[in-house]
């Protein structure tokens, strides 16, 4: 089974969490503030940015890396912590209506001129709720998202400081106009369902099976 039918099939199966299934929201002022200050140390104190092994899912025109402070952040702590924060999980779980645990966070990364997002689900298991975090960019126009649900697409645009909460396997999401601009930093925060079952079987065990495919 290819990796597009296995998305469908995965897509078909998770249960909707929300009407729309994404909503754009302000990142708390602390959070955004410690996310702010990491991103100014790594890249014009410690320059600690460094090209990220390529995933399949981004890609430049310009043959310009997408570049990851550090590998997963030069051994500072504050995005852990924030990812596990009762204060960011909240909104999260306001959002989607059920309890969540942290799974994977990553960034901030840094997408330069020319970047494009290929349209693709996240992992099945450990990406079921995710926040996409503008933290700061240098752009001449909105670098935007698309998020499609049963045929239905919408660009939208995450201002910076703010976060796109998304069904990261529900929803397709892509950035296919490049980006068109100097840079782009964003952090992404992933988590699951605190109680497996309210996913049903059949999606856990298709899910299981699938996960090895997903390496975003």
């Amino acid at each position: 089974m290819t990796l597009d039918n296995l998305s469908l099939r995965l897509q078909e199966m998770v249960p909707h969490f929300s009407q729309r299934g994404y909503a754009v929201v302000p990142v708390p002022e602390n959070l955004y503030s410690t996310l702010l200050e990491i991103f100014i140390e790594g890249r014009y104190m410690f320059d600690a940015f460094l090209p990220e092994k390529p995933h399949g899912i981004v890609e430049s025109a310009d043959r310009a890396p997408t570049l990851v402070l550090g590998g997963t952040g030069f051994g500072d702590n504050r995005p852990s912590l924030i990812h596990e924060s009762s204060q960011l999980r909240q909104i999260l779980e306001d959002f989607c209506g059920c309890s969540l645990k942290p799974t994977y966070w990553y960034g901030p990364r840094l997408y330069q001129r020319g970047a494009i997002l290929h349209e693709h689900i996240d992992r099945p298991l450990s990406h079921i709720i995710s926040a996409s975090i503008h933290v700061d960019s240098d752009l001449d126009e909105p670098w935007n998202i698309s998020v499609e649900s049963g045929g239905v697409r919408k660009e939208v645009n995450i201002e910076k400081g703010h976060m796109l909460l998304y069904e990261g396997v529900r929803l397709n999401h892509f950035r296919k106009t490049p980006l068109n601009g100097r840079w782009y930093a964003g952090t992404f925060m992933h988590y699951t369902v605190s109680d497996s079952r309210i996913l049903p079987t059949d999606y856990l065990e298709l899910a299981q099976q699938a996960q090895p495919c997903f390496r975003f």
